[in-house]
């Protein structure tokens, strides 16, 4: 699972994600830090273009809303969706053919179970090389008497070797030269079927550990990302 993430860039990192990514970007949408996005949260995320035009970032609620469904808060929390079984959902099996997206984050967190404690402990996650991650989605609009919601949910993979160690899910982190696929509208369903099933990529991540803060939802500081030793008192709760 990936519930909570991390999105602050300065404006150097936006313009490396617009170079990744072609995209045309924006302070609004990428550059209002917080560390701590959780559920229901708005954050920045990249579209698709239409045709001709270059992709563009925009604003949209993390937990996906269907276009089909009766709205937000009348459904499961979507936050994440399984990349093994993402065609087989009605909410997510026509997305990935034509509302894919891209989530720039700086880092993500999990928790990991450890036996013989009643709490979880949290980690923060990042790229071994400090760059951004680049994690697929998929997004809707959902309308209804002149409101419009814009969502996306996170794909999720197999662990690897250093996250199955915390947590059983990961979120689908795109390399560079994958983002063009995964955002190019004319890719067929092999070639993308192809990228989600990879499996993932030793040695992209890192971590540490971190407080327990982390887990109040209203918490959005640059003080849950610091690393700390040992055990701390603090506690939260987890949404």
């Amino acid at each position: 699972m990936c519930g909570r993430f991390a999105q602050v860039f300065e404006e150097q990192g936006i313009s490396r994600i617009e170079q990744i990514l072609r995209a045309a970007c924006s302070v609004e949408d990428l550059g209002i830090p917080c560390f701590n996005t959780a559920p229901t949260d708005q954050a920045g995320i990249v579209v698709q273009g239409e045709q001709g035009q270059a992709h563009r970032s925009k604003r949209a609620r993390f937990g996906l809303v269907p276009a089909w469904s009766d709205g937000p808060g009348t459904g499961p929390m979507m936050m994440n969706a399984r990349s093994e079984t993402v065609r087989e959902k009605a909410a997510f099996r026509g997305l990935v053919r034509s509302r894919r997206c891209v989530v720039p984050i700086s880092g993500f967190f999990e928790w990991e179970q450890v036996a013989g404690e009643k709490r979880k402990r949290p980690w923060y996650v990042t790229r071994a090389d400090g760059g951004a991650m680049l994690l697929a989605g998929v997004w809707d609009s959902w309308v209804q008497g002149g409101s419009e919601l814009d969502s996306f949910s996170i794909l999720t993979m197999e662990p690897d070797s250093f996250l199955g160690a915390i947590h059983d899910r990961m979120p689908v982190i795109l390399e560079n030269e994958e983002t063009g696929v995964w955002m190019d509208r004319e890719a067929s369903d092999r070639e993308i079927d192809r990228l989600l099933g990879r499996g993932p990529i030793v040695g992209v991540l890192t971590g540490h550990r971190v407080g327990r803060g982390v887990a109040t939802a209203a918490r959005g500081d640059a003080g849950v990302i610091e690393a700390i030793d040992g055990e701390e008192g603090e506690q939260g709760t987890l949404f």
